[in-house]
Protein backbone atom coordinates (compact mmCIF):
# COMPACT_ATOMS: atom_id res chain seq x y z
CA UNK A 1 0.00 0.00 0.00
CA UNK A 2 1.86 3.24 -0.95
CA UNK A 3 2.39 5.84 2.08
CA UNK A 4 -0.40 8.52 2.72
CA UNK A 5 -0.09 11.86 1.24
CA UNK A 6 -0.69 13.36 4.78
CA UNK A 7 0.54 12.95 8.50
CA UNK A 8 -1.90 11.02 11.01
CA UNK A 9 -3.48 13.45 13.64
CA UNK A 10 -3.54 10.87 15.90
CA UNK A 11 -0.49 7.95 16.62
CA UNK A 12 1.82 9.92 15.25
CA UNK A 13 4.22 9.86 18.05
CA UNK A 14 6.64 7.87 20.22
CA UNK A 15 8.02 8.28 23.68
CA UNK A 16 11.75 8.11 24.11
CA UNK A 17 13.43 8.27 27.83
CA UNK A 18 15.77 11.03 28.20
CA UNK A 19 18.26 11.83 31.58
CA UNK A 20 19.34 7.83 31.47
CA UNK A 21 15.72 6.76 31.81
CA UNK A 22 14.59 9.14 34.26
CA UNK A 23 11.99 11.02 32.48
CA UNK A 24 10.83 10.80 28.92
CA UNK A 25 9.48 13.30 26.07
CA UNK A 26 6.86 11.83 23.86
CA UNK A 27 7.70 13.08 20.13
CA UNK A 28 6.49 13.25 16.82
CA UNK A 29 7.45 10.69 13.91
CA UNK A 30 7.15 13.21 11.62
CA UNK A 31 6.17 16.98 11.18
CA UNK A 32 3.68 18.14 8.44
CA UNK A 33 4.33 20.18 5.68
CA UNK A 34 3.39 23.19 7.25
CA UNK A 35 5.50 22.24 10.43
CA UNK A 36 8.26 22.14 8.66
CA UNK A 37 8.11 25.01 6.84
CA UNK A 38 7.67 26.82 10.22
CA UNK A 39 10.43 25.64 11.65
CA UNK A 40 12.57 26.05 8.41
CA UNK A 41 11.58 30.08 8.17
CA UNK A 42 11.77 30.67 11.87
CA UNK A 43 15.16 32.00 12.50
CA UNK A 44 14.58 34.79 9.85
CA UNK A 45 13.99 37.83 11.19
CA UNK A 46 13.27 41.01 9.00
CA UNK A 47 12.84 44.07 9.81
CA UNK A 48 11.48 46.92 7.49
CA UNK A 49 12.44 50.60 7.74
CA UNK A 50 9.67 52.74 6.32
CA UNK A 51 11.78 55.70 5.84
CA UNK A 52 14.36 53.96 2.95
CA UNK A 53 11.88 51.20 1.76
CA UNK A 54 14.83 49.15 3.35
CA UNK A 55 14.74 45.57 4.44
CA UNK A 56 17.05 44.31 7.49
CA UNK A 57 17.39 40.75 8.23
CA UNK A 58 19.02 39.19 10.85
CA UNK A 59 19.15 35.11 12.36
CA UNK A 60 17.39 34.67 15.86
CA UNK A 61 19.13 30.90 16.38
CA UNK A 62 17.38 30.64 20.04
CA UNK A 63 13.46 31.35 18.22
CA UNK A 64 14.60 28.72 16.22
CA UNK A 65 15.32 26.18 18.92
CA UNK A 66 12.46 26.63 21.35
CA UNK A 67 10.18 26.77 17.92
CA UNK A 68 11.44 23.31 17.21
CA UNK A 69 10.91 22.21 20.89
CA UNK A 70 7.36 23.37 20.81
CA UNK A 71 6.70 21.48 17.65
CA UNK A 72 8.54 18.31 17.70
CA UNK A 73 7.34 17.77 21.79
CA UNK A 74 4.18 16.50 22.71
CA UNK A 75 4.22 15.75 26.51
CA UNK A 76 7.04 15.16 28.75
CA UNK A 77 7.07 13.59 32.53
CA UNK A 78 9.01 16.77 33.51
CA UNK A 79 7.96 18.01 37.25
CA UNK A 80 7.59 21.47 38.57
CA UNK A 81 8.97 22.46 42.01
CA UNK A 82 5.76 21.28 43.70
CA UNK A 83 5.82 17.61 42.18
CA UNK A 84 3.12 17.91 39.53
CA UNK A 85 3.77 17.52 35.49
CA UNK A 86 5.20 20.93 34.43
CA UNK A 87 3.03 22.42 31.63
CA UNK A 88 4.66 22.02 28.32
CA UNK A 89 5.29 25.63 28.07
CA UNK A 90 7.21 28.34 25.95
CA UNK A 91 8.31 29.20 29.73
CA UNK A 92 9.51 25.82 30.72
CA UNK A 93 11.00 24.89 27.56
CA UNK A 94 13.09 28.12 27.96
CA UNK A 95 14.32 26.81 31.59
CA UNK A 96 15.07 23.61 30.44
CA UNK A 97 18.38 22.56 31.46
CA UNK A 98 21.30 23.11 29.28
CA UNK A 99 22.58 19.47 28.50
CA UNK A 100 18.96 18.17 28.75
CA UNK A 101 18.52 20.62 26.15
CA UNK A 102 20.89 19.24 24.36
CA UNK A 103 20.17 15.39 24.74
CA UNK A 104 16.72 16.77 23.46
CA UNK A 105 17.89 18.10 20.63
CA UNK A 106 20.21 15.32 19.42
CA UNK A 107 16.63 12.75 19.77
CA UNK A 108 14.84 15.26 17.53
CA UNK A 109 17.85 15.45 14.89
CA UNK A 110 18.02 11.64 15.11
CA UNK A 111 14.19 11.45 14.23
CA UNK A 112 14.46 13.70 11.41
CA UNK A 113 17.07 11.45 10.13
CA UNK A 114 15.08 8.74 10.31
CA UNK A 115 12.27 10.59 8.76
CA UNK A 116 14.61 11.35 5.59
CA UNK A 117 16.53 8.13 5.56
CA UNK A 118 13.12 6.74 4.86
CA UNK A 119 13.16 7.61 1.01
CA UNK A 120 17.06 8.68 1.17
CA UNK A 121 19.58 5.77 1.53
CA UNK A 122 22.53 8.22 1.75
CA UNK A 123 21.03 10.06 4.12
CA UNK A 124 20.38 7.08 5.71
CA UNK A 125 24.13 6.02 5.93
CA UNK A 126 25.16 9.34 6.73
CA UNK A 127 22.82 8.93 10.25
CA UNK A 128 24.45 5.89 10.70
CA UNK A 129 28.08 6.98 10.58
CA UNK A 130 26.75 9.74 13.11
CA UNK A 131 25.36 7.24 15.30
CA UNK A 132 28.16 5.37 15.46
CA UNK A 133 30.63 7.71 16.27
CA UNK A 134 28.12 9.53 19.08
CA UNK A 135 28.09 5.82 20.46
CA UNK A 136 31.98 5.86 20.18
CA UNK A 137 32.30 8.99 22.34
CA UNK A 138 29.79 8.04 24.96
CA UNK A 139 31.60 4.44 25.34
CA UNK A 140 35.12 6.61 25.46
CA UNK A 141 33.42 8.81 27.87
CA UNK A 142 32.07 6.06 30.19
CA UNK A 143 35.46 4.19 30.46
CA UNK A 144 37.50 7.30 31.45
CA UNK A 145 34.67 7.88 34.18
CA UNK A 146 35.07 4.03 35.55
CA UNK A 147 38.45 4.43 35.18
CA UNK A 148 39.07 7.62 36.97
CA UNK A 149 36.31 6.85 39.81
CA UNK A 150 38.69 3.34 40.54
CA UNK A 151 41.55 5.56 40.43
CA UNK A 152 40.38 7.98 42.90
CA UNK A 153 39.70 4.80 45.24
CA UNK A 154 41.98 4.58 48.40
CA UNK A 155 44.05 1.61 48.03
Amino acid sequence: MPRSCFVPRTGNTKRVPVMGGEHWIEIKERLTYYEKERLDNAALVSEFDRESGQADFSMNLPNLSILRLEIWIVAWSFTDEDGQVAPLTRDYLEALDSTLGAEIEEILRTQQELVSAETDPDAADAAIKRHQAAIAALEARKNALISSSSDAKPK
